[in-house]
Formats: C-alpha cells, sequence, structure tokens
C-alpha cells in the first residue's frame, strides 16, 4: 500500500503547480466571460435571472474568448517567427561575409615555407628527413569536413524538402548540432570534464567562450532550433514557413561548416612501438598515425601518436583527445613506407580519440 499512496501524493503535489500555470494562461478569458456572463444574466428580463442562464452564458463566453486568444498567441508567434527568420538570414549573411574576408586575409600567399612536423633532434638526419611528412594546401575548408560523410547534408536535405517539409526540417537542425559538436571535438575544444554527450546550447556557449564563432552565429543557431521546434510541434503553420526555415537553416550550416578547424583523419594504426632504437623491446601502447588538416593555417601534416586501441579505421575521422594517465617517453618504430627507424617523440600522452561519426 505505500507505493499507492506515495504515488497518490505525488500526483497531489503536482495539482497546484498545474492549476497555476492553467489559472496564469487562462485568467484573462475567465474574467472576460464572467464579466459577460454577469452583463447578459443582469440584463435579462425579470424572473429570468437564473443560475442556469449564468452558466450557460458563461460557457460560451468563456469558449469563444479563449478561442480568440489562442488564435491571437498563434498568429503573434507567426510574425514573430517570421521576424526572427528574417533577422537570422541577415545576421548568417553578414557572418558568412565576416568569414570570407577573413580567410582571404589570412590565406597564405604562393612560395611560402611549408609546415612540417618535426623529429627531436637526437634523430638521425635520414629518419628526421622521412618524419618531415609534408602535403599540400588546403583549398576548401567545407570540403574538409565533409569527409567523414558519404554524402553531402545539404544535398540530401534539399532532396527531401520535396517529400516532406518537416522531415527536412528535422534533418537541418540535427545536421546544424552535429556540426557544431564536430567542430569542439575535432579540434580538442570540448570541455575537458567528460567524454559524456554534450547538448546543444553547451556546445554553442563553449564556442562563444573560445571565440571560435561569432556570437551573433552562436545567438542565431539557438534562436533558429527553439523556432524549428515550433514549428515541428505546432499547429496551423503556414505552407510557406517550413520550407523557408530550411532554407535558412541551410545557410547556418554551410557557416558553421565553413569555420575554420582541424580535422585528424586515420592513416594507419596498430603500429608497433618501442621503447629503443634497436626494436628489440615493444610497449603495451602502438602507434596510430594521421592526417593532420590545419584549415586555418592552409597545410596539412602527419603525425604518429600512442594509443591503446587497435580498432582505428585507415579513413576514418578522429576527434582530438587526449589521457594523461599513462605517458610514454622516447619510443622508436619502423617506418613501413621507407622501412627506416624513426623517433616520432620524447614524450607523449595517450591518444583517445574517437570516430567523429560515432560521438553524437
Amino acid at each position: 500500500m505505500l507505493p499507492w499512496f506515495a504515488k497518490q501524493r505525488s500526483r497531489l503535489g503536482q495539482f497546484w503547480p498545474v492549476a497555476r500555470k492553467l489559472w496564469r494562461q487562462s485568467w484573462l478569458g475567465v474574467v472576460g466571460a464572467v464579466l459577460y456572463a454577469s452583463w447578459d444574466t443582469y440584463s435579462a428580463p425579470p424572473g429570468a435571472h437564473l443560475t442556469s442562464s449564468w452558466v450557460k452564458s458563461f460557457g460560451g463566453a468563456l469558449f469563444l474568448i479563449m478561442w480568440f486568444l489562442n488564435q491571437w498567441v498563434r498568429t503573434s508567434k507567426q510574425l514573430s517567427d517570421s521576424a526572427q527568420l528574417t533577422s537570422i538570414q541577415s545576421t548568417v549573411e553578414r557572418v558568412a561575409a565576416e568569414m570570407a574576408a577573413g580567410r582571404e586575409s589570412r590565406s597564405p600567399e604562393r612560395g611560402e615555407p611549408p609546415i612540417v612536423v618535426q623529429t627531436p633532434p637526437s634523430a638521425s638526419a635520414s629518419a628526421q628527413a622521412e618524419a618531415n611528412v609534408v602535403l599540400g594546401p588546403v583549398e576548401q575548408t567545407a570540403s574538409i569536413t565533409a569527409r567523414s560523410s558519404s554524402q553531402d547534408p545539404v544535398a540530401s536535405i534539399l532532396e527531401e524538402l520535396p517529400r516532406s517539409a518537416h522531415g527536412a526540417l528535422a534533418r537541418v537542425g540535427g545536421e546544424i548540432e552535429r556540426e557544431l559538436r564536430a567542430l569542439l571535438f575535432s579540434s580538442g575544444w570540448h570541455s575537458p570534464a567528460g567524454r559524456g554527450p554534450l547538448s546543444i546550447t553547451s556546445a554553442v556557449r563553449r564556442l562563444q567562450e573560445l571565440d571560435v564563432v561569432p556570437k551573433a552565429l552562436g545567438d542565431s543557431v539557438r534562436v533558429f532550433l527553439d523556432i524549428r521546434n515550433r514549428l515541428l510541434h505546432g499547429h496551423g503553420v503556414r505552407d510557406d514557413e517550413i520550407p523557408r526555415a530550411v532554407k535558412v537553416g541551410i545557410e547556418i550550416l554551410e557557416v558553421v561548416r565553413a569555420v575554420p578547424r582541424e580535422v585528424h583523419t586515420v592513416i594507419r594504426g596498430g603500429i608497433p612501438l618501442f621503447s629503443d632504437a634497436e626494436l628489440r623491446h615493444q610497449i603495451d601502447a602502438v602507434g596510430v598515425l594521421l592526417d593532420n588538416v590545419h584549415s586555418n593555417l592552409g597545410r596539412t601534416s602527419r603525425s604518429i601518436h600512442p594509443t591503446l586501441s587497435t580498432e582505428y579505421r585507415p579513413g576514418a575521422v578522429v576527434s582530438w583527445e587526449w589521457s594523461f594517465e599513462p605517458t610514454f617517453g622516447p619510443v622508436w618504430y619502423r617506418d613501413v613506407d621507407t622501412g627506416k627507424v624513426v623517433q616520432p617523440w620524447q614524450s607523449s600522452a595517450l591518444f583517445v580519440g574517437r570516430e567523429i561519426d560515432y560521438i553524437f
């Protein structure tokens, strides 16, 4: 019996909060209906001042007043959403123009020396030459960010729009959330507190704190996602509202995808590591060779890091995550391409990056 009483007590505890909220939402209609019913009953001929007449007048007036108020609130929200979408669109276009101008001013000139990954000074000259891996310049950030996906999300959203506008709106919101989290984890900007799920509000706030995205863009993302939720779950939405919201969402997605970031792609995993240059004593960790794209610098490089995982797949895009327990001192490995022994670092933390596609 005790669980039953506890359940009833819990329901009773919810009664007053629900009643207060219901009163706040309907007090105007109730007051108006009371005034109308009282006037209607008072204006009736003598002898017709019955309680039943007052209740009938009250019920009809309350229904009409609440219907009108509901229509008023819904129309005002539609106008507000339309105005906010217009504001978001202009803000996103301005931010995109500013980011494009910033990329042009920061783009490296031709002939600049490429960025390389240096080995320790103790390494031999031949080994150092083999470890200094240099790749070409990065042409487009958007193409880099799409490397972890087999299909361009924008194209799939546009394909879905004629079939289901609601589905396309849900997809574009989900892609914005995924891209923001990928931006955090791929560049190592996520909070070091843990490896658990990250809400979209926390992701935007973190990117704003790091000055990675402009404040105007972060605020626009939050407002857009709020509008998206209202359009998806609201009633009486105009036919042109959702396609317009999808268009604005795609513009936000394109801007977020263009934010400079690092992208780390697995080249090879499970590389044996040794604690001596003669490769006699293998350590517990193995090496993972990464292709590192620094889109803000316009260059790529390669690096090898110790890890306890042997599950890294070539071509997988991984997050930039580390653990400082344990750490590793000088190690050596044999380069499979050249066959030469290379010392990649003097000391290193443990690489624990995860595939970006499986984090979210």
